[in-house]
């Protein structure tokens, strides 16, 4: 599923995302994470894969996994059988995955069959932007049951093509926690979920020039004029952690800054001001979080939890250098504001976690801004990022 990732199509829209860490230190924390949300007691039992906590063990393997090609951890969200027949027909259900390898850096994922269920309403529309022209699919949000819309895959073929994914229930059955009736999973994997908020569910702060004038004067836009990411263009800001694509000081983590000046006072304020917006950019994710939890309970706890558990066991490793936001508590280290971005190519990351993604009420409303994934070379799918749109996906299938 080749999206554009973390990025925006054609005119002036503002979205918020979680932007995530791509991280060789965590990913040995990842068997620590099997038995902390594995649903099956003496199945955690059998795969726990004991971590000795002593900091040179520790740090030694951490640099084979940086110097190695090995494919990264993820962690999906499966549905439970229950689930896949109440939503199943608001699902795209793809399958025979394969690899088109475009560049170095650049790896799409395309399928040879895709089924839309019954519920889900789109049409045929043609997009134009910077001389080019794609034809694709239109989901008619408004027009579907809920709002929501799903793309899945088979379970089995996602693991074959990484060995090292963990697999969580979506069903958030207390029950099941607890050793009574036994999960029953469908066998279909969630790549991709949204859903349209209803009005009453959508935040009364409403962003434009005025407010974003601050994020402009205290961060820093980290897409730069240059840019050799995919084409990507617009205004960038992030806040919380962020990734060092290396390790410094045994850590691959450290955090977005915000603006320095000459000035005591000046530096100061962005700092005030960096903080305030973080503040507000992660309630608006966490708005759209606790909507999409009405059809994953404690989507919370899947979003990142490799992050999560490298957080809670920072005091027994020594620290990872992995500080809590204000929205840490719904499964978000770090969180970004976009402004106008686009991104001209097609393209995947290798990312280990779920990307979430909130537009916001915003003063400009009229623009026919869209998110798009190419699951196959003549089958594009375009989402209109309409203000009350919330979504997550993973950038590497």
């Amino acid at each position: 599923m080749s999206g554009f990732k973390q990025t925006l199509f054609l005119q002036s829209i503002i979205t918020l995302t979680n932007n995530m860490l791509t991280s060789s230190l965590l990913l040995i924390i990842t068997f620590h994470q099997r038995l902390c949300r594995n649903r099956n007691k003496d199945l955690a039992k059998r795969t726990q894969v004991h971590i000795e906590h002593d900091k040179l063990l520790f740090n030694t393997v951490i640099k084979d996994l940086a110097n190695n090609n090995a494919k990264c951890f993820h962690s999906l969200i499966e549905l439970s059988t229950t689930q896949w027949k109440r939503y199943g027909d608001n699902c795209i259900c793809v399958s025979g995955m394969k690899e088109q390898k475009l560049t170095k850096c650049n790896t799409l994922m395309k399928y040879s069959t895709v089924a839309f269920g019954k519920k889900l309403h789109h049409q045929k529309t043609i997009y134009r932007s910077k001389g080019k022209t794609v034809n694709c699919k239109r989901l008619l949000l408004q027009n579907i049951s809920g709002g929501l819309c799903m793309i899945v895959g088979k379970k089995t073929e996602l693991v074959l093509q990484n060995p090292n994914l963990i697999i969580t229930d979506g069903s958030g059955s207390e029950k099941e926690c607890d050793g009574g009736k036994e999960y029953k999973g469908s066998g279909y994997v969630i790549l991709f979920l949204g859903r349209l908020q209803r009005q009453t569910c959508v935040s009364k702060y409403f962003w434009g020039k005025e407010k974003t004038h601050v994020v402009r004067d205290c961060k820093s836009n980290i897409i730069k004029g240059n840019s050799s990411h995919f084409g990507s263009s617009g205004k960038y800001f992030s806040f919380g952690n962020r990734a060092n694509y290396g390790l410094i000081e045994n850590s691959s983590i450290t955090q977005y800054a915000p603006k320095k000046f000459g000035s005591i006072k000046a530096s100061l304020t962005s700092e005030l001001d960096a903080s305030f917006m973080e503040k507000i950019v992660g309630r608006e994710l966490e708005l759209g979080i606790l909507y999409l939890s009405t059809i994953i309970p404690n989507l919370k706890l899947y979003i990142a939890p490799v992050l999560s558990v490298a957080n809670q066991i920072q005091n027994d490793i020594g620290s990872c250098n992995i500080k809590e936001l204000e929205c840490s508590s719904s499964g978000l280290w770090n969180c970004s504001l976009c402004i106008s971005c686009q991104t001209e190519q097609l393209h995947t990351e290798n990312d280990f976690t779920y990307t979430v993604i909130n537009t916001p009420a915003q003063v400009n409303n009229g623009q026919d801004v869209n998110f798009l994934f190419q699951l196959q070379d003549k089958l594009t799918v375009g989402i209109q990022l309409v203000p009350g749109f919330s979504f997550i996906f993973l950038g590497n299938t």
